[in-house]
């Protein structure tokens, strides 16, 4: 097998994307984009009798301890051709070895199991576990098939929706509460459309008020910028606003609606339950009209809801950053966000949407056990992958930076959350 440790990226990425193991992480705009992070990218690819049969981005970064690599999802080829990964994993092990790092860290983004929408396995369904015992054989050590946000760069859960069905069949797959909300969005003025980097700066406008509420670190607008400049056609700005005058016009008809309806039966004894019924909903409809008046007196007529920015790779699509503003909470701007784009990604030709990363929990007490239930409520597939695996040339040194990583993330999360906790008594004060 022939080698080549600096392919040209159009090469490159032309094989990477017809591959069906493609991810976004494995085109060379992501080892362009981790560059300006501290690493250093290089686009390996390999052939047999002049064949491109694999590639990978390697990822090279120094620390005090020695020099680690990372390969981000795993090489792009058939995974399953287990010839082919003995050669190309030893290949990997093999260029390690010369070149002195400390360790080789490969997250897979290789299926497991089959899981229903719920997340049970499938008894019937495919095993891939196979794949981690040729790893091992290969000398790469499985961190074992551990919780989702287990420290892992990429969580090991997330949930796919497969898009070739018509786009009102995948509607009505939507769980229902959450299909009404998305129609009631509709009649509200609540559309999605694509946006460009000028707009950046609702991504980190609403992140930053996630980040305070949670005591998580927020991402800077020249993060974004750079993501978004680097990734090019891979990558898609979204932001989904709501035009007021819209929303009070249809409220306004359906309370005529509502009132027309009682006229038809208000004589009727019968009907005094669905009167009483209709009623109520009047004085929704009129409360939530006020609550228009002085979103609009405060805002105007049109108000941005949220923020989504996409990467694509092949036919797949990943949701990687959404943050909504939370002034506006009632108009669930994340239902939008996923239904629209669906259907606008469906239209491009996307064929896998991806909601990327949850917690693979099955319990209801697990803390981000809300979040995966409202992924699955889109009845996409609960995707499990085989993991972490790990080559340590240098075990001892990886051992130390392992620690010190872990007592590093400690440290910024607890310094964090400090931070934000003074910030908030300044503000109660003032």
């Amino acid at each position: 097998m022939e080698l080549t440790r600096k392919t040209d990226p159009q090469i490159f990425d032309a094989f990477a994307t017809k591959q069906d193991s493609i991810h976004y992480s494995k085109l060379s705009f992501w080892g362009e984009f981790e560059s300006t992070n501290g690493y250093d990218a290089e686009y390996w690819s390999f052939k047999e009798e002049q064949e491109l049969v694999a590639t990978l981005v390697l990822l090279k970064k120094k620390s005090i301890f020695g020099t680690f690599w990372y390969i981000p999802n795993g090489p792009a080829m058939d995974v399953f051709d287990l010839d082919l990964t003995d050669k190309v994993l030893t290949m990997i092990k093999d260029e390690a070895l010369k070149d002195g790092a400390m360790f080789v860290r490969i997250d897979s983004n290789i299926p497991r199991l089959q899981h229903d929408n719920k997340g049970d396995v499938v008894e019937s369904g495919f095993n891939n576990e196979f794949v981690t015992g040729y790893y091992e054989k290969a000398g790469f050590k499985h961190t074992g098939y551990n919780y989702g946000y287990s420290g892992y760069l990429f969580s090991r859960f997330t949930y796919v929706l497969d898009l070739e069905k018509e786009f009102d069949q995948l509607v009505e797959q939507i769980a229902m509460n959450m299909r009404n909300l998305y129609k009631k969005n509709l009649r509200r003025g609540v559309s999605v459309h694509d946006a460009g980097r000028d707009d950046l700066h609702y991504l980190v406008k609403y992140g930053k008020e996630l980040s305070d509420k949670l005591e998580f670190k927020p991402k800077s607008l020249s993060f974004f910028q750079r993501l978004y400049d680097l990734a090019k056609e891979h990558a898609v700005y979204r932001l989904c606003v709501a035009d007021l005058s819209v929303a009070k016009e249809n409220i306004q008809t359906e309370r005529t609606t509502l009132y027309a309806s009682i006229a038809k039966v208000e004589a009727n004894p019968r009907k005094a339950g669905f009167v009483k019924e209709v009623r109520r909903q009047i004085e929704d409809l009129d409360k939530e009209e006020r609550d228009l008046d002085e979103l609009i007196r405060k805002n105007g007529n049109n108000i941005v809801l949220g923020a989504a920015l996409y990467l694509l790779a092949g036919d797949r699509s990943y949701n990687i950053y959404t943050y909504t503003n939370k002034e506006f909470p009632s108009f669930h701007a994340t239902i939008s966000f996923h239904v629209e784009t669906i259907k606008a990604f469906r239209e491009k030709g996307i064929r896998h949407y991806d909601f990327v990363g949850v917690s693979g929990s099955l319990d209801p007490k697990d803390p981000y056990f809300g979040l995966q239930d409202f992924k699955r409520k889109f009845g996409g597939d609960f995707v499990e992958n085989l993991g972490e695996f790990y080559f340590k040339p240098k075990p001892k040194q990886a051992r130390l930076y392992d620690r010190t990583m872990v007592y590093r993330r400690k440290f910024e999360r607890k310094s964090y959350s400090i931070f934000v906790k003074l910030k908030r008594k300044r503000r109660a004060v003032q």
